[in-house]
């Protein structure tokens, strides 16, 4: 969710668009890419509200609350995502989750 919407800003009405849980790379980038053309950019980036799961103000801000670097986070994603790692994508799931190893 939006914390707040500012006049023009282009995520006014298509929130959903800008949470990045369950989202594809892909779509991560063209959220961005909105946002930081986005005539309320400078407002947002501004706004002090604290943003979980979101595209906000050109950035990707994660679980914690704090912001990513766009490709940095997708990296991160994509890391997740391998069966390599501890956290990955279990059967039917949409997000990266803590599984055994084993």
């Amino acid at each position: 969710m939006i914390p707040v919407e500012f006049p023009g800003a282009l995520c006014v009405g298509i929130p959903g668009a800008f949470e990045v849980h369950g989202k594809t790379a892909s779509q991560i980038r063209r959220a961005v890419l909105t946002c930081q053309r986005c005539p309320a950019l400078a407002l947002c980036a501004a706004d002090p509200a604290v943003t979980v799961d979101m595209v906000r103000a050109g950035r990707v801000y994660g679980m914690n609350g704090r912001p990513h670097p766009p490709e940095q986070y997708i990296r991160r994603w994509r890391h997740a995502r391998t069966a390599s790692h501890p956290c990955r994508i279990r059967e039917g799931s949409t997000h990266a989750e803590k599984v055994d190893a084993t």
